[in-house]
This record gives C-alpha cells, structure tokens and sequence, in this order.
C-alpha cells in the first residue's frame, strides 16, 4: 500500500515536470515567433507632379533586399517591425528616407525628374547613405554611377577593372565573350581585351554581351570569339587613352 502510494505520487511529480517542460518550450518557440514574424509595408512613390515613378527601390538600413515598385508607383514588402528608416531611392528622381514607427503604409513624394540636379547630388550621396548603413550594391545599382550590363544595373565600384567585372557579370550560357573577341568601345573595333586596360568601370555607360548566335552573321569573321559592345560615360577621354 505504502509504495503504490509512492508510485502515485512519483508519477503526479513526473506528470507536472512534462506539463512545466512543455510549457516552458512553448513559450519560448512563441516568443521566437514574435520576434522573427516580419510585418507588411505598403505605398507608393510619386513625384511632386503626382505621376507614379516606376522601378523606384524600397530599402532598410543593414538589409541586402530591396523592393521595386510597379507601373503605378505601388510596393509591398515585408519587413522586421524593429527597424527604424525606410528608403526609396532612385536615379532620376533623388531619394528619400522616412521615419518607420510601425505604421502599415508609407508614401513618398520625389521631385520631378526635370528638377532634380542627379548629376550634383551623385558626388556625396552614395558615401552618405552607405555611411547611415544602407547597402552598397543597391545604392549604387540605382545611381547615376550604376552600369547597364545586359540591362540589369550593376554596382561599378566593386571591381578593379573591366577584365573582372567582366569575368563575374558574364552569363555563361547564351552571352559569351572570350578575351580574343572583339570588343566594340564607343564604336571602335579592338580585338582583344587586353586593349581596354584603360577602361575603368566606374567610367562605363553600358555593356552588351551579343547572343553568341548571333556574332557571326553580323560580324562575321570578326565575332568568332563573340562580341562585346561598350559604351563609356565620356566617349572621347576614353578613346584618346592608349
């Protein structure tokens, strides 16, 4: 009788020691939910005129992703409910930061194009939003620094040279160059890479990798190793360089 009373009181003891684990666990998972569960923010970014503006990139300080708004000027993004700054940023249209406080929709309005000096603001505005904590790739993927590789931007200041921007931008499936094709510079024929030492990326417009199908029946013997068209930002400095 003694050790059944034992027993029972053992297992009551076990019993509550699970009920207590369990809830300890339980609280713990959910108070991991609450702090990693992110938030919706929506709105959209006009310009003074009240036209929507297109491509417009919605960013956080200390984040790598970035949102884009649509034809209408409208984004949604999901976001941690602890950050504090939200960006939209642009090329033509300068920039924006805005104080986030936990509200679920934030507009922007960004000067019209025509009355917005990009050229003079481009000189600070990159080391400053990367000085508040903003990410660097996307800041200068939507400044006038940015260049047009295939058409998707790319951040210039990440390489040392044409060279290796080239070797890591290059797709190696359909847009191919190899460092013997010929490489078209403002409309100059050069065959081979080694030619365009003096072409710093910062100093390029575009680049456009031609469909590999298509180099020898517009090139012709020229295009065997493919073609690569580059378009400075100064045409003239750089085709006076040697």
């Amino acid at each position: 009788m003694f050790n059944l009373q034992i027993i029972d009181i053992m297992k009551k003891k076990i019993l509550l020691l699970i009920l207590f684990s369990a809830f300890i666990v339980q609280g713990s998972i959910a108070q991991n939910n609450t702090r990693t569960k992110k938030v919706t923010l929506k709105g959209s970014v006009m310009d003074t005129d009240n036209h929507p503006i297109k491509n417009a990139t919605l960013v956080v300080p200390d984040s790598k992703h970035a949102k884009k708004t649509n034809k209408k000027g409208y984004y949604k993004m999901k976001i941690e409910p602890s950050i504090e700054k939200v960006m939209a940023l642009t090329t033509l249209n300068g920039y924006l930061e805005k104080n986030y406080t936990g509200e679920s929709s934030i507009d922007f309005v960004l000067p019209n194009a025509s009355d917005y000096n990009y050229a003079e603001d481009q000189k600070n505005r990159s080391r400053e939003l990367i000085a508040r904590g903003y990410n660097e790739d996307i800041v200068y993927e939507n400044s006038s620094d940015a260049v047009d590789f295939n058409g998707r931007k790319i951040n210039p200041y990440k390489y040392s040279s044409f060279e290796e921007l080239l070797d890591k931008e290059m797709s190696p499936n359909i847009y191919v160059v190899s460092r013997s094709g010929l490489y078209i510079v403002d409309g100059v024929h050069i065959q081979g890479i080694w030619a365009l030492k003096h072409v710093r990326p910062i100093n390029i417009k575009s680049i456009e990798i031609v469909d590999i199908g298509l180099t020898l029946p517009f090139y012709g013997i020229e295009g065997i190793y493919g073609v690569c068209k580059v378009t400075t930002k100064n045409p003239r400095a750089e085709n006076k360089k040697d």
